[in-house]
Order: structure tokens, then C-alpha cells, then sequence
């Protein structure tokens, strides 16, 4: 019989490390150009979102 819980797995763990890391690395080039083209400012949420 298979138990199907929802409990996080270390796999769930590592997939959202991965992926919050690469969110963190991309706000960081974004949010490094912004501070050389203040124009960035306006369009760092939608280049966030995709």
C-alpha cells in the first residue's frame, strides 16, 4: 500500500534552494544594474516576474 503524505522530501528541499538561489543571483544583476541605469528601477518587477 502506498501512503502518499505531504511532507517535503529532500528532493523538494534541494529543488527550492536551487531555484531560490538562482532568483537571488538574478535580483542581484538586476538590482547591481539598476544602480548604473536608474531606468531599471521602473522595470526590475516585470524583468522579476518572468
Amino acid at each position: 500500500m502506498n501512503k502518499n503524505t505531504n511532507k517535503l522530501q529532500v528532493k523538494d528541499l534541494v529543488t527550492i534552494g536551487i531555484f531560490s538561489a538562482i532568483y537571488f543571483v538574478i535580483n542581484l544583476i538586476v538590482m547591481v544594474s539598476g544602480g548604473i541605469t536608474p531606468l531599471l528601477w521602473i522595470f526590475m518587477p516585470p524583468i522579476l516576474k518572468m
